[in-house]
């Protein structure tokens, strides 16, 4: 839901965007693309937007890799604490 986000970075002045995917092409990707291309969040933002994606690689099978490919928890907070 754009409008939520751009809402969203608005208010905070911060945006990190999670995902499994890879860093490049990732859908993370065009979501900072639609916050910095408006204007007013552009303005907004009181630290650079930033993205925590899957590495690149496939998706594994084994659970144990799919762990290490996917962001962890500890990773999301560690990345929500670095906008502050």
């Amino acid at each position: 839901d754009t409008q939520t986000i751009l809402k969203s970075v608005r208010k905070t002045g911060r945006l990190l965007v999670v995902h499994d995917s890879p860093e490049f092409g990732g859908y993370g990707a065009e979501v900072v693309s639609t916050v910095v291309s408006d204007l007013q969040c552009l303005s907004s933002l009181r630290v650079p937007p930033k993205r925590l994606c899957g590495k690149e690689l496939p998706i594994p099978f084994a659970i144990e890799l799919e762990q290490v490919m996917i962001p962890s928890k500890e990773e999301v907070i560690a990345s929500v604490r670095s906008l502050f």
